[in-house]
């Protein structure tokens, strides 16, 4: 999976969360996402 993919995952994921009439997340979702962008964020930076 090319960085355009993560890129366009992360797009969907902020689309979905900034649509007025989604569901609310939960917070353990919400945290999940965060964490799973932020171990990509570190890898792309230590490569």
């Amino acid at each position: 999976m090319g960085i355009d993919a993560k890129v366009q995952d992360c797009n969907n994921a902020i689309e979905r969360l900034s649509q007025p009439k989604a569901p609310v997340v939960s917070r353990r979702g919400l945290w999940g996402w965060f964490r799973r962008l932020w171990r990509w964020l570190r890898a792309w930076f230590q490569r």
